[in-house]
């Protein structure tokens, strides 16, 4: 699998750092084996291969899905014979006993002949009801060792026994315990929330907005929430010195006699995705539900509904992307590895979700938890006991390859600064990236919410947000509607957003390396479109860009920002046929509307050159919406050449203003 971001994986051994090729090797095969727990829940889990490959958890002590355990809770008998990929001389063999160490009685080393050494005999059983790393040590061999053979007498031990991983090793590993780590350039610190987010109840699911100026959270049994014993929605806003409000119960109808959880808020803060389905007789059912801001507060939240939607565990978690068009769901089906797997719905035409598919080989045997979709739309941070880590579960980072949604690179683990031995989940980022929010376990069953400052190496690719209000030209009054945005190298939409209710102001997030355009939607007003070219870029930039919708009624004027010819040619380039099927559309929901069709250059040129340019480039506009069922009867075309210019032509930036399409309507 290819590495994600320029880390360097290695194996830490306390205080000495082993980097020589092959110093290690990790059990790539399992030949035989005595049994292996059935836990039918998850068939996946506990299962011999399980043994294979680098160790999934430090030896803490807690139970891990992840290894192998034997079927026998008193057995002799219980074994497993593994190999390697490259025999070689060694001096010790390192077995992870991850839960219920101390049963191992033999180890045997098989050579490149199938001749077998005895190299480990436990007559004591040093047995601990936790977890070590049993590290059998002896003189270098002077053969290559290809296999190990691993004996057990589990009745040394009260309850299961768990093998994480089996290696070798080509010279002595001095510390008795070990971590596995990923260097990362810089190491962040993490900063507890004051008392305005953490209080002495638990902490969860924080969601920040993507502007960064508002986090959203889940306090569970607080005195202030509508019904004590359960989790509900709180909210603090962020000032410009990143200091946080006094959080509030952000109350009905999202809080109610149930648990609660916001879990994504779009850029626009318009919108938020929440957990369950909120049903119309006050009931409420597995599943996901979307509510919109008002005049008088959020919405009552209406069901997301997903095509063959079911989730086999009583927990759920999801995250919807910026665009409001894909959602990563975190919930357990019948075609996952382990528990909880990670999967992918997209929004169709028709507005329903499409069945949930599974993400692919990021997913493991143990339990995918806490999705976090960034405003990239390509990093993807979740929680997992299913890699290795430093206990519980721990936050790690893939991200997306390709324009599919189940090609991921390799998810590495964000490292001891932000994952901890407890319970590390719920990560969160505002499109700038420059925090990450998170829960970190602070004592046994609390949680309080965390702030880093993300390293550049932890980041997602950089993303323009773009901001603004959207105006009536007619009354310059802010006024609530839609906006719909696209990539206009690829005609598709990307996502629709909403201005706020009360102050016509609207946040968009563009990921970089498009062009792309944007027009206000409302019925009974014709949008006027801007654009914006966003360069790749490794920086996160804030861009505002107001709206305007004009009515439509007789002599209203429309300039066509998003009309694109090539240089002193009357063809359409492909970029313009979202704006102008977005006209034909306007047209055939206005039967009677005619419209003059206005074609303007700079001054740069002969005067008749000019002229006769622009007349070609109306009549190819004609042309097109003629292809799109508008009857010529209702176009009219004309060229004005340099005649009537925006602006002066006195510079480059204004001349390309006056290159430009208006359509006029005649009558409607």
């Amino acid at each position: 699998m290819r590495l994600l971001l320029t880390l360097f994986i290695t194996i830490i051994f306390s205080t000495i750092l082993f980097s020589q090729e092959n110093a290690i090797q990790w059990a790539n095969k399992v030949l035989e084996v005595s049994s292996e727990f059935t836990y039918e829940k998850h068939p996946t889990q506990y299962v011999s291969k399980n043994v294979l490959g680098y160790p999934n958890t430090d030896p803490l002590g807690q139970a891990n899905p992840a290894a192998w355990c034997p079927k026998t809770k008193s057995s002799d008998k219980e074994f497993i014979l593994v190999s390697f990929q490259k025999p070689m001389a060694i001096q010790q063999v390192l077995i992870n006993e991850s839960f219920g160490a101390g049963t191992i009685s033999h180890v045997y080393l098989i050579d490149t002949d199938n001749n077998s050494h005895l190299v480990h005999r436990d007559s004591l059983f040093a047995t601990t009801d936790a977890g070590r790393l049993l590290q059998v040590t002896f003189d270098r061999t002077d053969f290559l060792v290809q296999q190990v053979r691993v004996e057990m007498n589990t009745s040394k031990i009260d309850g299961y026994n768990q093998i994480d991983a089996i290696g070798i090793a080509d010279h002595q590993i001095l510390p008795k315990t070990f971590v596995r780590t990923e260097k990362i350039v810089e190491t962040p610190e993490k900063i507890p929330l004051d008392e305005n987010i953490n209080s002495t109840n638990q902490e969860l699911l924080p969601v920040i907005t993507p502007d960064g100026k508002q986090l959203f959270f889940t306090r569970e049994n607080h005195p202030e929430n509508i019904a004590p014993e359960t989790q509900e929605i709180w909210m603090s806003t962020i000032d410009e010195n990143k200091l946080f409000s006094k959080a509030i119960n952000v109350g009905a109808p999202l809080n109610h006699s149930r648990n609660s959880s916001l879990i994504s808020i779009t850029p626009d803060g318009n919108q938020a995705l929440v957990l369950n389905v909120y049903n119309p007789d006050g009931t409420f059912s597995s599943g996901y539900s979307m509510t919109k801001k008002t005049i008088n507060g959020w919405s009552t939240p209406v069901q997301v509904p997903i095509e063959d939607y079911y989730n086999d565990s009583k927990f759920g978690e999801a995250t919807l992307s910026n665009t409001g068009n894909t959602i990563i769901l975190a919930v357990q089906r019948k075609d996952g590895k382990g528990s909880k797997d990670l999967y992918v719905t997209h929004r169709d035409s028709t507005g329903n979700w499409t069945k949930p598919l599974n993400l692919g080989e990021i997913n493991t045997v143990g339990s995918e938890t806490a999705p976090f979709l960034a405003s990239d739309d390509r990093t993807l941070y979740f929680a997992t006991d299913g890699y290795p880590g430093y206990g519980g579960k721990d936050v790690f980072v893939t991200r997306r390859i390709g324009e599919g949604w189940t090609d991921w690179t390799e998810p590495i683990n964000l490292g001891a600064g932000i994952n901890t031995e407890g319970f590390d989940a719920y990560y969160t980022v505002p499109a700038s990236g420059e925090f990450a929010y998170f829960v970190n376990t602070i004592s046994k069953g609390n949680t309080d919410i965390f702030r880093v400052k993300l390293p550049e190496a932890l980041r997602p690719k950089a993303v323009t947000l773009v901001k603004g209000t959207v105006f009536n030209t007619e009354t310059n009054e802010p006024i609530s509607t839609s906006i719909d945005y696209y990539n206009l190298n690829t005609g598709k939409l990307v996502g629709t957003a909403y201005s706020n209710p009360e102050d016509g102001a609207y946040q968009i997030v563009l990921p970089s390396g498009n062009l792309y355009g944007f027009t206000a939607q409302k019925e009974g007003f014709i949008g006027i479109s801007e654009n914006l070219k966003i360069d790749s870029s490794s920086t996160y930039q804030e861009i505002e860009r107001n709206l305007y919708l004009s009515p439509i009624k007789k002599g209203t004027r429309i300039r066509v920002n998003n009309i694109y010819f090539d240089f002193a040619k009357a063809s359409l380039r492909s970029e313009s046929f979202v704006e102008l099927d977005q006209i034909a559309s306007i047209m055939k929901s206005n039967p009677n509307m005619k419209v003059i069709i206005e074609g303007h250059t700079d001054d740069r040129g002969d005067d008749n050159y000019n002229l006769k340019l622009s007349e070609k480039r109306a009549n190819s506009v004609v042309d097109y919406l003629i292809s799109k069922g508008i009857s010529s009867s209702r176009l009219k075309s004309i060229g004005h050449g340099e005649k009537f210019p925006a602006k002066d032509n006195s510079s480059d930036e204004n001349r390309q203003f006056n290159r430009r399409v208006e359509f006029v309507i005649e009558t409607i």
